[in-house]
């Protein structure tokens, strides 16, 4: 049984205890009763509510009046009775002006029931009148938050502003200390908008909420004992509908039990439902807006003409929207077309308004895209071509209303235009040119066959056909260069072509093909075999007439002192002069026959591994012996063995060194320096990748004409007076036999310099 009173009793007497208690009961009271007896367990008692205090006024070191006023400051509306055994008329006035609800004698404790059971009457009276008056002011503030929602709904026109100014509004005016706006997005809850102090309450109800869109009303969060909403005692919570579909939930906490009754969460709802009618408006009236601009900006942005026309047989053509970009395709405004539609009707080009009134009916007729390209023309005389779509939709009254796009396409036109005649220009030119061109795209089927490419292949020029039908033996290796490739043809000819392949690509798509240039070298093949056969023959002739100019220059000489010998028979020692000059035109004679063998010579000569060092040193000493040249020889490292047949190597440094010293008859000096070359050997030199002796030969003689320094190595061609014109001819022959190279650098009248690079062995 519920009890009448909860009373806590200040008191340090057991017995007077149970002497109050025993007046309260025998008066018919049911009491629930908590005493205390000093100053810190009444601080604890009054942590919660009381009915009733009864308090002693002498309590050792505390007295009633400080009892009095740690009641009065924490529950101002519970009713004090003072009751004690010996005090003054003055103290018990006092008492009750600061407070007391009434003052009995302990002596007198019969009276003690009737002033409980009169305080417990206006009590109670007068908390109904404090809840009536505290609900009054609480439904009058829900009303002005609904007041204030509504006004700020009418007034503000951005969502997210909206949702803030509710929850500012709501937290501000009632009785609860969070308001907050959640919506979902995909899988995860998020604030929308909030408003109020502390800690946020964590997302629960809401999820509940947004899943089953329905209110939840919860004044006892923590019963139960769940700790997870912290400090948060009583939560309401509404879902937003808008357009059928719950948008998100309207959330409002309090950190006290209790607080929304079924008046306010009536008022609550009412104000979600307003709120989520505000939002759906403005979300629908923002997406118009949005639409209607971007709609407005498109047409402005576009190069092109929005329009919109309508067809009906008792009306004909109308234009019922003309955007701005008119003015692009006709001098004309939007407004002069949609109120005289024929202005651009007479516009159109003769040629073609046939297919543009068929392409119309044939559009009216099967609701098909109206898809078109025509020309207009101007006042001013001049042609614009457009590109028009629309898409119809039938109206109820039997009419037709096509929306679309036209465009100035008189720029790709004449593009294309350009674009055709660069293309025929291009076939003319590849079909022109002597060099065959196949190009392949990235699918590997044929893109381009010039004519020469055609021929070559014994192909016909066709374009699509896949890159395999010309054939697997293509030169597909020929990317970086031109190589040589022979082509069997079907009637047993051979063309010498050069082939050459190259990557077709673009910095977006990447590879895009391959080209294949094909150079026909037959017919320059028999024109370089008919030029050398005519060299060959100029080179037998030159060496003849060489030949024959020199030996009967000899065999003059050598008639001549033959002669004079017969003529001095009878003096023998003029015979034996005039036989021994003769022996010197032979002995001549018998030099240039060994050159010219030298010369002549073919085949590989006999080589041997050949120490240079001594060899050198000893040339070098027989050449310039009895001659006033000065020479050196400058050797910075051990020489690698050369490759060489012995007497041919003597013969050719034989023949610089006697050169050398013919062109400084007055003195000059000679240098001589050798140089090991590793492997792969010198470079840009037409030489096989192997290692090198080079050696330099320089004289500061009057040098070499750069004319005579192109045939310098040609056989019989000489400067010198006696000269043979074969010394250095021999040495080119015997150089170039070995494998090696002989170079020559001069400038006139600052010596000469010889250059051989000699194979050698490290």
């Amino acid at each position: 049984m519920e009890p009448d009173l909860r009373l806590l009793l200040v008191e340090d007497s057991p017995e007077d205890e149970r002497l109050l208690l025993h007046s309260l009961r025998a008066g018919g009271l049911q009491v629930e009763c908590h005493r205390v007896e000093d100053a810190p367990a009444l601080v604890r008692a009054l942590e919660a509510p009381w009915d009733l205090v009864i308090t002693d006024y002498f309590l050792g070191p505390m007295t009633g009046d400080q009892v009095l006023d740690r009641v009065r400051t924490r529950w101002p509306q519970t009713p004090v009775i003072v009751v004690s055994g010996r005090v003054g008329e003055d103290l018990a006035v006092e008492m009750m002006r600061r407070g007391a609800s009434d003052y009995i004698l302990k002596d007198n404790l019969a009276r003690l029931p009737f002033a409980v059971s009169r305080l417990l009457q206006d009590s109670r009276v007068r908390k109904a009148q404090i809840n009536a008056e505290a609900q009054v002011v609480r439904l009058g503030r829900m009303y002005r938050i609904l007041s204030e929602t509504n006004q700020s709904i009418v007034r503000i026109t951005d969502p997210q502003e909206l949702l803030q100014e509710v929850c500012v509004v709501a937290g501000r005016l009632g009785p609860f200390e969070r308001v907050r706006v959640t919506q979902r997005k995909g899988q995860v809850l998020i604030t929308a908008a909030e408003a109020g102090e502390g800690v946020s309450p964590p997302f629960f109800w809401e999820k509940h909420v947004l899943e089953g869109g329905r209110t939840i009303v919860n004044n006892d969060l923590g019963q139960g004992a769940d700790a997870r909403f912290g400090s948060w005692e009583s939560a309401a919570l509404f879902p937003l509908v808008m357009n059928g579909q719950v948008w998100g939930c309207l959330g409002f906490y309090s950190r006290t039990k209790g607080v929304f009754t079924s008046e306010e969460a009536a008022l609550l709802q009412e104000l979600s439902e307003d709120l989520a009618f505000g939002l759906q408006a403005r979300t629908q009236d923002q997406s118009r807006k949005e639409t209607e601009q971007f709609l407005s900006d498109m047409a402005n942005l576009v190069p092109g003409l929005f329009y919109k026309v309508r067809y009906h047989p008792s009306n004909g053509f109308q234009i019922l929207y003309a955007s701005p970009g008119i003015d692009l395709l006709l001098p004309l405004s939007p407004a002069q077309v949609q109120a005289d539609a024929s202005l651009m009707l007479r516009t159109l080009h003769p040629g073609d308004r046939r297919k543009f009134y068929q392409a119309g009916v044939r559009s009216r007729a099967f609701l098909t895209v109206f898809s078109l390209e025509f020309r207009l023309i101007r006042p001013n005389g001049s042609i614009v071509w457009v590109l028009a779509t629309a898409f119809p939709q039938k109206q109820a009254d039997g009419g037709v209303v096509w929306t679309g796009l036209a465009i100035d396409v008189t720029p790709q036109n004449k593009l294309q235009e350009a674009l055709q005649r660069e293309q025929d220009l291009l076939s003319v030119i590849l079909n022109n040119i002597g060099d065959g061109v196949v190009a392949v795209d990235e699918k590997g089927l044929l893109a381009l066959v010039n004519q020469a490419a055609a021929r070559l292949l014994d192909r016909p020029s066709s374009i699509g056909s896949p890159w395999p039908t010309l054939g697997a033996d293509l030169p597909w290796e020929a990317k970086e260069h031109f190589q040589p490739w022979f082509r069997h043809r079907p009637d047993g000819t051979v063309l010498h072509l050069e082939a050459q392949v190259s990557s077709l690509s673009d910095p977006i798509r990447g590879a895009r093909g391959r080209v294949l240039l094909l150079r026909d070298m037959t017919e320059r093949d028999r024109i370089e075999e008919r030029l050398r056969q005519s060299e060959k023959l100029e080179s037998i002739g030159l060496l003849a007439g060489g030949i024959a100019h020199d030996f009967n220059n000899l065999l003059t000489g050598i008639f001549g002192f033959i002669q004079l010998a017969r003529m001095n028979a009878d003096q023998p020692d003029r015979v034996i002069e005039y036989l021994d000059h003769a022996l010197g035109p032979f002995q001549r004679a018998r030099t240039l026959t060994q050159q010219l063998l030298t010369f002549a010579k073919g085949g590989e000569p006999a080589k041997g591994l050949l120490h240079l060092q001594e060899p050198l040193t000893n040339l070098l000493n027989f050449a310039m012996n009895g001659s006033s040249v000065t020479w050196s020889l400058q050797i910075t490292e051990e020489p690698w063995k050369l490759i060489a047949n012995e007497a041919q190597f003597h013969q050719v440094l034989e023949n610089l060194f006697l050169n050398a010293k013919q062109a400084m008859p007055s003195g000059g000096s000679l240098s001589v320096s050798v140089n090991n070359i590793p492997a792969p050997g010198p470079s840009g030199r037409d030489l096989q990748p192997r290692a090198y002796v080079e050696l330099i030969i320089r004289d500061n003689g009057p040098g070499i004409s750069l004319e005579n320094q192109k045939k310098i190595f040609d056989p019989f061609f000489t400067t010198k007076a006696n000269g043979t014109g074969l010394g250095l001819s021999i040495c080119f022959s015997v150089v170039k036999k070995h494998a090696g190279t002989i170079e020559v650098e001069s400038v006139p009248d600052h010596g000469a310099l010889f250059r051989i690079f000699w194979p050698a062995q490290p």
